[in-house]
């Protein structure tokens, strides 16, 4: 689809399949802060080309593992996740268009 911004705030989102955003290959900013988010699997994210900023914050993410994110991506802001436990060696690594990672008021 032809969607830039794709705004899910709000949703009491717990769980997403790997294909949840297969037909989302235009979209350039997501958000996802404000759900019930424990995980972040491999691969997430990976039929999101064109994506360059992502925001997951003020969720229950516990987990972030590496290969999430897409190649396109600019910034992350995972800001008071405040469960946030674990994230994976390798997690940031392959992303050649990250210039900015914002992880605040985590644990």
């Amino acid at each position: 689809t032809r969607t830039e911004l794709l705004d899910l705030r709000f949703n009491q989102i717990a769980q997403m399949a790997n294909d949840t955003f297969e037909d989302m290959d235009e979209t350039k900013v997501l958000h996802l802060s404000h759900n019930d988010i424990t995980e972040i699997i491999t691969g997430q994210f990976s039929s999101m080309l064109r994506l360059e900023s992502i925001y997951i914050e003020h969720t229950k993410l516990k987990t972030i593992q590496p290969g999430a994110f897409p190649a396109s991506v600019q910034k992350i802001s995972i800001q008071y996740a405040d469960n946030l436990v674990t994230i994976a060696n390798g997690t940031f690594t392959d992303l050649p268009n990250l210039h900015q990672i914002d992880i605040e008021n985590n644990p």
